[in-house]
């Protein structure tokens, strides 16, 4: 029965996508919250890939790319928003690097012109012409603008994770504390060191947050809290996996989640007959919802956390990565997998599609603009 099997495997993906969520998350602690955004962008957006090839061997061209641009607009709107929403109603406001907005938003806008040239293309091309020979046209320059794309995309990964990987680590900036941030009037009005520090007491210099001033307290007596409070903390944190173990989990939860997807795919046609709905409803909403909810629900965990950086990078990351990796590497493989004389995978979109990812694009780098998230924005 095509509904049993879409909907079991549809809720098969949920307890998955929660594994392979904190498998992430384990991930990104032995590295950053940019290369951890990264890793759960690729592992989650397999999925999509694997629908797709999937629908591409079938020859179903239209739920290809409407599963792509569902995608897109899945994370741009549905997951960056919970994220934005749900972080926001237990922290009142959530800040992130000025870099990692600038450099996503960036990356959403060249994604969008990569879809935009190749159906202005489309077109702008004379109706006189035949059809074969405009399909053919339309058909090279998406190769080329594909080969564009991923050659963007690499030099994307290059300035993030090499020559300028240091703008995405955060954490050191947060917590080393400058000769020049602190203020010596306040320690010398205090009596630190010399003779006037007096009184067998010790002092201790707080962070920026506490704008330069000095705590002095009794020798043991607040050693001894601080011990207790961290142990505290230590007790409600859960240790982190070693690096093997959470990738081994990743590659494994990946590979369960390809096998669902496979008789996804088989039984979309079926079970879009027996519920009365299109196909392109069911590619654009309902496998985007699936194939997300890897990302979906890590991004809502780690918004939850206060890790926006990371959050922020799973959401429009992987927008980036289907609108600039997959749909490109889905186009070139059409030109190995489809028989010679049949339609080849486009990049171009209709027009309801191009000004719907156009608005979510839009959507997304306003309400990212100054850096800090609320769940209003959300």
């Amino acid at each position: 029965n095509a509904v049993v099997v879409f909907l079991f495997n549809f809720i098969g993906c949920v307890p998955l996508a929660t594994i392979l969520g904190r498998a992430t998350e384990d991930v990104a602690e032995h590295t950053n919250e940019t290369i951890g955004g990264l890793i759960n962008a690729t592992f989650g957006n397999a999925v999509e890939l694997i629908l797709s090839i999937a629908a591409l061997r079938n020859g179903q061209l239209d739920v290809v790319r409407n599963t792509l641009v569902g995608s897109i607009l899945s994370n741009l709107l549905l997951v960056l928003g919970s994220s934005l929403f749900f972080g926001g109603l237990i922290f009142r406001e959530q800040e992130v690097l000025p870099v990692v907005v600038e450099n996503n938003s960036l990356a959403l806008g060249v994604s969008l012109s990569g879809f935009a040239l190749p159906t202005l293309f489309g077109i702008s091309l004379s109706a006189s012409k035949k059809k074969e020979e405009r399909q053919r046209k339309e058909e090279l320059f998406s190769l080329v603008t594909s080969v564009v794309m991923l050659t963007v995309y690499g030099l994307y990964l290059l300035f993030q994770l090499y020559t300028h990987a240091d703008f995405f680590d955060g954490d050191d900036a947060e917590t080393n504390v400058s000769d020049d941030e602190i203020d010596i009037d306040v320690v010398e009005s205090h009596g630190l060191g010399g003779a006037s520090g007096g009184g067998g007491e010790n002092a201790r210099l707080l962070g920026p947050e506490s704008n330069g001033t000095v705590e002095r307290y009794a020798d043991g007596d607040d050693s001894d809290d601080g011990d207790v409070e961290d142990n505290d903390d230590d007790d409600d944190e859960i240790p982190p996996a070693a690096m093997n173990v959470a990738l081994t989990i990743l590659v494994v939860d990946v590979i369960v989640v390809a096998a669902c997807c496979e008789f996804l795919v088989d039984s979309i046609d079926g079970f879009a007959q027996y519920m009365k709905l299109g196909t392109t409803f069911v590619a654009v909403i309902f496998l985007p919802v699936i194939g997300n909810a890897v990302e979906h629900l890590s991004a809502v965990m780690v918004a939850m956390k206060n890790k926006m950086d990371l959050s922020i990078g799973i959401a429009c990351g992987s927008s980036v990565q289907i609108a600039m990796f997959a749909a490109p590497v889905m186009v070139l493989l059409s030109w190995l997998v489809t028989p010679s004389g049949m339609p080849k995978l486009t990049l171009r979109m209709e027009l309801l599609d191009f000004i719907s990812v156009g608005i979510a694009v839009f959507t997304a780098n306003l309400t990212l603009r100054d850096a800090t998230t609320n769940w209003l924005e959300g």
